[in-house]
């Protein structure tokens, strides 16, 4: 138990280490404390043209006269007046920017927690997988027993159909729990959770992702079998190294298909990606460990 706790809080820092890249530093609360200011002087700049032109009128009010003083008025209406209405609507824009900047920092900053959050506990899923599947499997061999599809007994009697039905279902299963969290927790804190085309071809490209995982298995090795480690443990977390990573690829790729030729190498998971499966590898294990399997 210690030991999966222990994961779990390595795995929490890599996906703070992942997002520490893209998030925008700033105080949404000082900003707009800023803006509030802005409209403050803004407010003076408008009092003090009362102010100035209560003073200038003087100048120019009976009996005063010449052409000195026309002079004076009419450059100050035509030069001097519009000048602070004209920077008080400048400070007035400015606030407003900064109020948009303060919205946007603070609309970024929410969303990208939520996306810290909902990339932790998809790890802590991926942790209890193997019960996950385990749970999957035996569904499935429920469901075959009562089941009256013959082309569906047929290819569960067979090995390879076995294990394509096995796949089909821990994908399914991957596929509506992993949406399950992204939803759950956009709809928890508020946060757009987009159209249902997106999420349906979300949910369509994870299933695809997951089958090329599944298939990822030491039974389809063949005699390449051989060369994994002899110890279940090591022997496991290979398997799954191999596997998340071609997972991670295989949804890059449908993600940005336009990559496969111009970039095949920014397919490949990034270095915090690779630690964050390394954590997921040891959470398994010791999550194998807890709970005896």
């Amino acid at each position: 138990m210690t030991g999966f706790l222990f994961s779990a809080v390595g795995v929490g820092g890599v996906v703070l280490q992942m997002l520490a890249v893209a998030y925008p530093d700033g105080d949404p609360a000082k900003a707009r404390e800023a803006a509030r200011l802005l409209r403050q002087l803004a407010k003076r700049v408008d009092v003090s043209l009362d102010d100035v032109e209560e003073v200038a009128g003087k100048v120019w009010r009976p009996p005063n006269s010449g052409a000195g003083i026309d002079a004076f008025r009419k450059y100050f209406n035509n030069e001097i007046a519009p000048y602070p209405p004209r920077t008080s609507a400048y400070i007035r824009g400015l606030a407003d920017a900064v109020d948009d900047y303060a919205g946007m920092l603070e609309q970024t900053q929410h969303a990208l927690r939520t996306m810290a959050m909902i990339q932790w506990i998809e790890l802590l899923m991926f942790f209890c997988w193997p019960a996950i599947d385990k749970k999957v499997q035996v569904m499935i061999n429920w469901a075959m027993r009562r089941s009256q599809a013959r082309l569906l007994l047929k290819m569960f009697n067979h090995a390879v159909g076995k294990r394509f039905i096995y796949a089909a279902g821990g994908s399914l299963a991957y596929t509506v729990l992993d949406q399950a969290v992204v939803d759950g927790l956009k709809l928890a804190r508020g946060e757009d959770m987009g159209s249902w085309g997106d999420r349906g071809e979300y949910m369509l490209k994870n299933f695809a992702a997951a089958m090329v995982f599944y298939h990822v298995d030491p039974a389809n090795f063949g005699k390449a079998a051989d060369l994994l480690p002899k110890n279940q443990a090591a022997r496991n977390a290979v398997v799954f190294l191999t596997g998340s990573t071609i997972f991670s690829t295989t949804a890059n790729a449908l993600d940005r298909p336009g990559d496969v030729i111009d970039d095949p190498a920014g397919l490949l998971p990034t270095w915090e990606q690779m630690l964050a499966k390394l954590g997921v590898a040891a959470g398994q294990d010791q999550f194998r460990r807890w709970r005896g399997y």
